[in-house]
């Protein structure tokens, strides 16, 4: 649930996880940058901002003064994609999609994150570079794998996995003390 005239300031969802959002009741205004570009590119440096910038709850501004900004331009040979999302409509995002959304009306919606096939590749680099242990301490990495591997992923993305795995592993031991 949402109250109206919140949410959220341009981000990428963690931990390479795609994002599904069912609207129930209410609008939602959302605002798409193309994959390969950072958020840092389209914020508002918090030097010049309102005190209430900086706890990433307040939309409106972005809306109001970053969005009108890049609206006609392109980056990445791609526009600015924007669009009011209605009752009943589903909205999916694959793993990396820069977004922002601020709710219209108060407004009710089912979404969940998931580790889609497209977050597969991404997910497999962290595992090979250890980059989730540092802020999962009981992650087990074996056993993620293996249950991913063996449970989740068919078949293209169990050569996918092998792939990445191959080529970071060996990156890896080639630059061992850079690595580490």
């Amino acid at each position: 649930m949402s109250a109206m005239h919140t949410g959220s300031q341009l981000h990428i969802d963690p931990d390479h996880m795609g994002a599904w959002n069912l609207l129930l009741t209410g609008r939602k205004w959302w605002t798409v940058i193309p994959y390969q570009a950072k958020t840092s590119e389209f914020t508002c440096d918090r030097a010049c901002s309102h005190k209430s910038w900086g706890d990433g709850s307040n939309s409106y501004m972005w809306f109001n003064h970053v969005l009108p900004q890049i609206r006609d331009k392109k980056f990445y040979g791609k526009n600015v994609l924007e669009f009011v999302q209605e009752p009943g409509d589903v909205l999916y995002l694959p793993t990396g999609m820069p977004h922002s959304i601020f709710n219209i009306d108060d407004n009710v919606a089912l979404t969940e994150n998931y580790l889609f096939p497209d977050g597969i590749p991404f997910l497999v680099r962290s595992m090979t570079v250890n980059a989730i242990n540092p802020f999962v301490p009981s992650w087990n990495e074996t056993m993620a794998y293996k249950t991913l591997y063996n449970q989740h992923a068919n078949a293209s993305d169990r050569k996918k996995m092998r792939k990445t795995y191959e080529i970071l592993s060996k990156l890896t031991r080639k630059y061992l003390s850079v690595c580490r």
